[in-house]
């Protein structure tokens, strides 16, 4: 007689190479690699990017360039790597802090996935970096920066909706680590803050459809948590629907 295959997000179960943390921080670490040597990232649009942080930065001081430009700080979705440049960038240089900042969204963004696809699955499936190479897709190339870095941080703060869903008072812990978390992607841009908008929608329509096709038994968090066994929650879903059974025989 054979013994039944094991869950596969069962914790007692060892973790195959490729479903480990340290796995998924060296998988981001290597995207690094590919713009580390460019003294810039070969990126269409990063020279204008890099001629505008270069004005704000110098306009105090420059006579040249108050002829011709005039900076204007004003709160907008579209900030994020203009902050950061404005931040460090007298203290660094324009051009090292904006490389640091794009291989820092190429990193942010592929982690990102594998923390998704980890949070999504319980465990991180093989078949998770095959998704890496998006990371340099037509935006990453055509240089939208602040695009970029906003959808780098939208990631991370998926996987957490996800690992915060497990959780009993997950509606208050949401809203307190959220409200803040989006207002800081929607000043990087617009765009991402829209996009984790979206996507957590998707999931909380997800969640809410199954949560009613199977009678309200996976609405507990005990039963969303890879920790909990498989008949745990199906036992539970009997009980509803032979209630709900007897419910309409004796109406």
């Amino acid at each position: 007689m054979t013994s039944p295959m094991p869950h596969a997000t069962d914790p007692d179960r060892p973790k195959p190479w490729w479903a480990t943390r340290r796995y998924i921080v060296l998988v981001s670490l290597l995207l690094a690699v590919l713009l580390l040597w460019p003294a810039i990232p070969p990126l269409t649009d990063i020279f204008g990017h890099l001629a505008r942080y270069t004005i704000v930065e110098r306009i105090g001081t420059s006579p040249y360039l108050h002829q011709w430009f005039a900076t204007h700080w004003q709160l907008s979705g579209n900030l994020g790597v203009d902050l950061i440049a404005a931040a460090f960038g007298p203290a660094f240089g324009i051009v090292l802090v904006t490389k640091i900042t794009m291989i820092a969204t190429a990193v942010l963004t592929g982690g990102g996935m594998l923390l998704v696809a980890r949070a999504a699955h319980g465990r991180l499936p093989p078949t998770a970096p095959f998704a890496l190479p998006l990371v340099f897709g037509m935006p990453f190339h055509y240089g939208f920066l602040n695009y970029s870095l906003s959808v780098a941080l939208v990631f991370p703060a998926i996987a957490l909706w996800l690992r915060l869903g497990l959780q009993l008072d997950r509606g208050i812990v949401r809203a307190a680590v959220f409200v803040p978390i989006s207002l800081a992607i929607w000043i990087t841009h617009l765009a991402g803050w829209g996009l984790l908008g979206l996507v957590l929608f998707a999931i909380e329509l997800a969640t809410a459809r199954r949560d009613g096709a199977s009678g309200g038994a996976r609405s507990s968090p005990a039963c969303r948590s890879p920790r909990r066994s498989r008949s745990y929650c199906s036992s539970r879903a009997d009980h509803r629907r032979s209630a709900s059974r007897t419910g309409s025989t004796d109406r």
